[in-house]
């Protein structure tokens, strides 16, 4: 029997390496003589150089950034040669953590800026890259990508034509942008956007209206952050002539695609495919006799490019089985349940929401639901 395992992290519980161990070990303990391959997966968000460095190789660069409150940190990302070119894979999340805004006040999060992901990509060129594979997701920031443009050169005004200095949220008070200095720093460059979710830049389901309460922000800054997206959007096309603001991904992490947008950056395909190609998934499926992904919490915003959905993308097109395994489902998935053999919470007893989030208890859960739903597929397939 072969399996695939393919397992994002569960978001402040266990990372998606140990849980994809204990998924396999939960296999082997049914099924001793089965083959198990282990992808430490990730759809863009937080997780992605640790998962991709396995793949890939390379050197794992440390830079004094910014984060997204103005405080000094030490952020990373991966540099390596491949296919003839130097490549750069950056990860959001290293310089916009949404876990960096859990000691915030619900002001200081509504001031959080991108700036520090734009001097992660300056230190990439610095260092040589012709492409940057720039990941979405886990953000702390809705922005529209302002700050990270600003660390590139570019020029934010309000409406007093008064220049928007960097270290607060430059969405708040955005009337315009001037972008020459950062288009010509990048002209040269393959910037290839990897984003989580497919979102629109603004609206019910953009960056701050459907987003933004994850991140710590109030009905009233929602409104108000989405109606500078509209402007920030409809500036956009008026300078480019394109519309921009509802490209794929152009809402993830809380804009942060957008921006790249507006640097010539572009979409080949969702956070998770762009991982999966370079780290063979999918010839890995098209062999398997079962595929077993999941997540922490399994709902709406799976579809939008999540792990499991990509994983039941690649599954179903080849015809394979698919399980997810979850900490927490919404008991209605609509579609998105039909794409699955399965979907099943792994606790083993009641409790509360601290003992879920337990790291071992998480390990043991995977462990015994992947072990049970082999022994129950063997019965059948025998």
């Amino acid at each position: 029997m072969k399996v695939v395992i393919a397992m994002d992290s569960f978001k402040g519980s266990a990372d998606t390496q140990s849980i994809g161990a204990a998924v396999a070990a939960g296999v082997h303990q049914a099924d001793p003589n089965a083959q198990t391959q282990v992808y430490p997966i990730a759809d863009g968000g937080e997780g992605t150089l640790a998962a991709m460095r396995e793949f890939i190789g390379g050197t794992v660069k440390k830079v004094a950034i910014v984060d997204d409150f103005n405080q000094n940190r030490l952020a990373q990302y991966l540099l390596t040669d491949l296919a003839g070119q130097r490549l750069a894979i950056i990860e959001a999340a290293q310089a916009v953590s949404l876990s960096f805004s859990d000691t915030k006040t619900a002001e200081e999060r509504y001031q959080a800026s991108s700036f520090g992901l734009g001097q992660l990509i300056l230190d990439a060129l610095t260092s040589g890259a012709s492409q940057l594979i720039v990941t979405l997701g886990g953000s702390g920031t809705t922005d529209g990508g302002l700050g990270l443009l600003q660390a590139l050169g570019a020029t934010v005004y309000d409406d007093q034509d008064n220049v928007i200095p960097h270290g607060v949220n430059p969405l708040i008070n955005f009337a315009k942008f001037e972008l020459n200095n950062a288009r010509q720093l990048l002209a040269k460059v393959d910037l290839i956007l990897a984003p989580d979710v497919s979102a629109p830049l603004s609206g019910k389901q953009g960056a701050a209206l459907f987003f933004g309460a994850q991140k710590g922000l109030d009905p009233k800054q929602m409104k108000h952050l989405n109606q500078k997206l509209i402007l920030l959007g409809a500036q956009a096309q008026q300078d480019l002539n394109t519309d921009i603001a509802n490209l794929p991904g152009a809402g993830a992490a809380g804009g942060l695609g957008f921006g790249l947008y507006l640097l010539g950056g572009r979409y080949e395909q969702n956070g998770f495919h762009t991982l999966a190609d370079l780290a063979g998934i999918t010839a890995a499926v098209q062999g398997a006799d079962l595929v077993i992904t999941g997540e922490g919490r399994m709902d709406t915003q799976t579809s939008l490019g999540k792990v499991p959905q990509g994983m039941a993308d690649i599954a179903n097109h080849y015809h394979k089985p698919i399980i997810a395994l979850v900490g927490q489902r919404a008991a209605d998935l609509g579609a998105l349940g039909d794409q699955f053999a399965g979907v099943f919470a792994i606790q083993l007893a009641p409790g509360t929401l601290l003992a879920a989030m337990n790291k071992a208890n998480t390990l043991l859960g995977v462990q015994v639901l992947a072990r049970e739903i082999v022994k129950f597929y063997q019965s059948i397939y025998k």
